[in-house]
């Protein structure tokens, strides 16, 4: 996990050092480690280096960037490239970037890991390429030479990566299948910026069009709480390279892309009741070898632990291929509706691994609040991700740099309730009403429907089957008790869970993980993600995903045998909860202080003067939206303080204004 930043120039334009530092410098954060940089003239192939050699550079005594600024300026470069690094593979200084080839006609900068590097370094041996570094940096930039920009459909893993190829005077830029890693650029009258975090871009461009709001991406967070529809962020100019993507930027500036991977658009209707076991067999061998990969470090290692299905079925497979020998930790809250440590302790008590609990104060939201919506970027759905962010600090005090998560199994195996939903609707529409209805009755175990409906089939269904009026009868109050609690929704349960896997769901929650944990940094991998385990998923039935009464059934089918039977199959979902009603209540008197301040063309002063309670008890969450989009726009789009608060004597007070100085840009 790393940062990188580049800006390509077209026409008679030329980069300037300055226009690169500053770009590197808005995302030292991402990289603690190393720093390199290059700038080439295409033309004529030239190109400085600093640090060339980091591994001697103390003997050699090389001069920094900044003794040798008006040095590269003077050989006018038209591409300057740099890297922030945050060693996990390979920590020694061989993995520098920008790292070359080694016939040195192409050069990598990268933010990601690719976790098949020892095998596809393997491959490339015998293919006759030699290596003289432990890092899958070094595959990168070979594969590459070997396969041309083929060498991405092999590698299993997650980056956003520029290669620059001097034989072709040719930039690429590319982004992992899912999207794990960001990649933003700008497309400007004189030629293209690029980087991985928005700030980058905006520390480079300063107060031009860019600092304009996305007024469609404002709306539809504000009135539909949706954002990462496309490619378009909520700064007018600025997006994100779409995941799967392979950008080509020639020597005449033109650009061309291709999308090299995408979700398989087919889903089988149906299959065999008699393939179930070998299908759950091999989703067992795919997670188990996806999680094996992402156990690759040269770096400690924790595993993050919720009590819920994905992320125990992580930490299941991590310790039965570590014998043991993994660190975890769990979250645990005071109130019992939130809190899944019963749940957590089974696993720990089945594998006995090491684990951290952390017990986060609600006080965490405002004493974090002014970095967090600055390492945001965009404005976010939830408070809840500022506990997780903060815990995620203490893990990387505690000497960790990877955490694994279970984040992926709910969008791919339909964890959510909307997806039994839609499912439902699905069979209706299809003529399928008693599976409809049977669907309704078995989704809670205390439901009285469902003791209804066990006791009469039991008596009945061998004599009339599900014909019989009395079962019938069952259904169709099942039914209409259904229809009454939800709305007709236009999408399938199918075409739901392929937009939330490539827009909305799934982009943001890389997004804001990607924030999140590089802020600090600490590198999060997700086995759910794999791409293979991706296509599996979207190769089964929707009828194995959402299945009497279950949902994710396959995964809970395939996982019944190396977890507790209370994960397994457990009916409440609880998520990373937050009491959010309870928590605006608590703080009402400041929100409308800080309401009343605002100068936001998308949210009304006096409504939220006045209307505040109302909202708070009827729609918490468009509150917390309103919220999180007027910070957000005071930072980056009005260029003041975010407001930011403390605990002090037990009530939120505002910080001095002195103490947040530096918050700004």
């Amino acid at each position: 996990m790393c940062g990188i930043v580049g800006i390509l120039k077209s026409g008679t334009s030329h980069t300037r050092t300055s226009e690169l530092l500053e770009y590197i410098r808005a995302i030292a954060h991402r990289g603690p480690d190393d720093e390199g940089s290059l700038f080439i003239r295409r033309s004529t192939g030239e190109f400085a280096e600093f640090p060339k050699n980091p591994s001697t550079r103390e003997a050699q005594s090389i001069p920094s960037i900044d003794e040798n600024i008006a040095w590269i300026d003077s050989k006018e470069p038209d591409l300057a490239i740099g890297h922030r690094r945050f060693s996990i593979i390979d920590t020694s200084r061989d993995g520098h970037q920008p790292f070359w080839s080694a016939d040195g006609r192409a050069c990598v900068i990268c933010n990601g890991e690719i976790y098949n590097y020892l095998e596809l370094r393997d491959e490339l041996k015998r293919l006759g390429h030699r290596f003289h570094t432990a890092s899958d940096t070094e595959v990168i930039v070979e594969g590459y030479r070997a396969w041309g920009d083929e060498c991405f459909e092999r590698f299993n893993g997650m980056w956003a990566l520029a290669i620059y190829d001097f034989d072709k005077q040719e930039l690429i830029l590319c982004r992992d299948r899912t999207g794990e890693r960001p990649l933003y650029w700008v497309k400007g009258h004189d030629g293209v910026y690029f980087a991985s975090e928005i700030k980058a871009l905006l520390s480079g461009l300063g107060d031009s069009v860019h600092r304009k709001v996305n007024s469609e991406a404002a709306h539809n967070f504000l009135r539909q709480a949706v954002s990462d529809l496309d490619t378009r962020t909520f700064f007018e100019g600025i997006e994100q390279i779409q995941a799967g993507t392979i950008i080509r930027i020639a020597k005449d500036n033109q650009i061309s892309s291709r999308r090299y991977w995408r979700v398989p658009a087919e889903r089988p209707s149906a299959r065999s009741a008699k393939e179930i076991p070998e299908y759950c067999g091999e989703l067992r061998r795919l997670l188990r070898d996806s999680v094996s990969l992402r156990l690759r470090a040269d770096v400690p290692v924790n595993v993050a632990l919720s009590g819920g299905l994905d992320s125990s079925t992580v930490v299941a497979m991590a310790s039965q291929l570590r014998n043991g020998d993994i660190d975890s930790y769990t979250v645990r809250f005071e109130e019992p509706e939130w809190n899944e440590w019963p749940f957590a302790s089974a696993v720990l008590t089945r594998y006995g691994t090491r684990n951290m609990v952390v017990d986060p104060p609600h006080e965490w939201i405002w004493e974090n609040f002014d970095r967090f919506v600055i390492a945001m970027e965009e404005p976010f759905h939830a408070p809840d991700l500022i506990p997780d962010h903060v815990i995620r600090r203490i893990l990387a005090a505690r000497g960790y740099r990877v955490s694994l998560s279970g984040i992926g199994g709910d969008e791919l195996f339909a964890g959510y309730d909307h997806y039994r939903q839609l499912r439902i609707l699905d069979l209706k529409r299809n003529g399928r009403a008693v599976r409809a209805a049977r669907e309704i009755l078995l989704a809670s175990d205390t439901s009285p429907a469902r003791a209804g409906y066990r006791l009469v089939t039991s008596k009945l269904n061998k004599i009339t089957g599900l014909r019989n009026g009395a079962v019938e009868n069952l259904y169709q109050l099942a039914l209409s008790q259904h229809d009454a609690q939800l709305r007709e929704l236009p999408a399938s349960c199918d075409d739901r869970l392929k937009s939330d896997i490539e827009w909305s769901l799934m982009p943001y929650w890389l997004r804001v993980g990607d924030k999140s944990s590089m802020a600090i940094p600490i590198e999060v991998r997700y086995p759910f993600l794999d791409h293979r385990i991706v296509e599996f998923a979207m190769g089964l039935p929707v009828d194995w995903l959402i299945r009497d009464g279950w949902t994710k059934w396959i995964l809970r089918k395939a996982v019944e045998d190396i977890l507790p039977r209370e994960v397994v199959w457990r009916r409440k979902k609880m998520g990373f909860p937050f009491p959010i009603k309870q928590w605006l209540c608590k703080n009402a008197e400041l929100l409308k202080a800080l309401f009343s301040q605002m100068d936001n063309p998308f949210l009304s002063t006096r409504f939220w003067s006045k209307r505040l309670e109302d909202a708070i008890e009827f729609d918490p969450w468009l509150v917390w939206r309103s919220l999180s989009f007027e910070l957000w726009h005071r930072f980056y789009i009005r260029g003041l303080p975010v407001h930011p608060v403390v605990v002090s004597g037990g009530r939120v007070n505002p910080r001095p204004s002195e103490l947040v100085a530096s918050t700004t840009l």
